[in-house]
């Protein structure tokens, strides 16, 4: 451990005057009703950078559902992702899921007061675990977050950048010295406390601030200038193309990858523009995995829908297109894929020799029909166990024609986007039961407002937390 002496006022003095103000002007907040250490797990990784205002329904609504591990454990991912629906970065309740069947197969479904324990839970690092050993059992570990940060770097006049390891490792330590007395839990939510009404990153409140006179930062004039910070962040600006596309009363949706951006949630077709590319080239590459997936062109309409949405460090500019069933490519010159030129040959959604029935054409008889919809008691139903249909080579009839489509997973591969189970068609009813990210919901209702078929209760949301 680091003792060296340090800058700043007396840490007797600090306890003190924090337990003393937290005590009288703490929030009533539903987890600090509690110190339950399953319940304490749950809030303070939904509090994993979001907003408390934001976690409140979220929180009461997640325990009534899920009231210890061993029920967590018990649920189904989909159904745990569609409680966590609009909270953003999905990987937290992927990993608190994880975390819930660890909890159960090797603690008897408790939490257990072991410092390397708890940290060595799925998508558990130092903070979490800090908070719940401290709250829950009055351990003496630091809980460092960025209000912490931003409390003990004004108080102490750390001059360490925050974002680099020396500072992170400077406060870690001042943190340690702070609790490493009584009421470790109440110290460590004291100082978060404070960081998140009083001490805000933009205009603190000195006036309020029960450390004023005390704090190195205040006494300088200008407290914005700690944290000490070596970068700032930039936005990252992308161009995105959305299909909804509608085909004999089924909509086709994709799942995300497992990793990344709103991992593992259901979205509508999509595809981030390429360098030096159109948006309808974008469109093209979105137009040959549908197509390959129905095997047959479909009508893509001339007008879009577009809008703008912001993740935490992205921001995304989209634009929806339409399109539906038909037998004979669209109107316009912009046609289908590639601008109405044709189907490409031998590639995604190859053409194929006039009067032979396409693999996958509904209606040829001896063709399967769309996948019905399993109808269970959660979202994780909805779409289990379907699988693309009427694809070539992905367990539909072979194409008689000597140019047959690519696989539907080399088409889809194409956008380099989606999750290996590449398309799957639900019916409309059914959207609002799968497990969607708040910018997918915006995008239906604005489908739903033109009259297009989508789902009637889909909201506009807030700006997504990406994982």
């Amino acid at each position: 451990m680091n003792d060296a002496p340090m800058r700043g006022p007396d840490l007797e003095a600090v306890r003190s005057r924090l337990i003393h103000w937290y005590d009288r002007h703490r929030r009533d907040l539903p987890w600090r009703r509690t110190r339950d250490p399953y319940a304490v797990l749950v809030s303070e990784v939904m509090l994993q950078q979001t907003r408390v205002e934001t976690v409140l329904p979220y929180y009461v609504r997640f325990l009534q559902r899920f009231p210890s591990a061993s029920h967590l454990a018990a649920a189904s991912e989909d159904e745990v992702l569609r409680l966590w629906q609009g909270l953003g970065y999905y990987r937290r309740a992927r990993q608190l899921h994880q975390a819930a069947r660890v909890l159960v197969e090797r603690y008897g479904g408790q939490v257990p007061p072991d410092p390397e324990a708890v940290r060595a839970l799925p998508g558990v690092g130092d903070y979490t675990a800090g908070a719940v050993l401290s709250i829950a059992f009055d351990l003496p570990v630091p809980a460092v977050d960025g209000n912490a940060q931003r409390v003990l770097a004004r108080v102490f006049g750390v001059d360490e950048p925050a974002d680099q390891a020396a500072g992170r490792r400077r406060l870690h330590d001042l943190a340690r010295r702070l609790v490493d007395g009584p009421r470790p839990g109440a110290l460590n939510q004291a100082v978060m406390e404070l960081g998140a009404t009083v001490c805000r990153p933009r205009r603190p409140g000195c006036g309020d601030c029960p450390l004023a006179e005390l704090c190195v930062a205040a006494r300088t004039g200008d407290p914005e200038a700690w944290p000490v910070r070596r970068r700032s962040g930039r936005w990252v600006e992308e161009d995105v193309a959305i299909a909804w596309c509608r085909v004999n009363g089924r909509v086709a949706v994709v799942r995300r990858p497992q990793e990344g951006l709103l991992a593992g949630l259901w979205a509508l077709p999509y595809t981030r523009r390429r360098d030096g590319e159109g948006w309808l080239e974008a469109r093209d590459r979105l137009a040959a995995a549908l197509e390959a997936a129905v095997g047959r062109p479909l009508r893509w309409r001339r007008e879009t829908l577009q809008g703008r949405w912001d993740f935490s460090h992205r921001r995304w500019h989209w634009r929806l297109f339409l399109a539906d069933d038909a037998g004979e490519r669209p109107d316009g010159p912009a046609g289908g894929p590639a601008g109405g030129r044709g189907r490409p040959q031998g590639g995604c959604g190859a053409s194929r020799p006039a009067g032979r029935p396409a693999a996958g054409d509904p209606s040829t008889a001896h063709e399967p029909a769309p996948p019905r919809v399993p109808t269970g008691s959660d979202g994780a139903a909805v779409a289990e166990g379907l699988a693309p249909w009427g694809s070539a080579g992905e367990g539909g009839e072979p194409s008689p024609s000597p140019a047959p489509a690519r696989p539907l997973r080399a088409c889809a591969a194409a956008t380099a986007e989606w999750a290996a189970e590449t398309i799957t068609w639900v019916r409309l009813a059914d959207l609002e039961r799968l497990a969607m990210a708040s910018l997918d919901r915006r995008v239906l209702a604005a489908v739903a407002g033109r009259g297009e078929g989508g789902p009637r209760g889909a909201g506009a949301g807030a700006a997504e937390r990406p994982d």
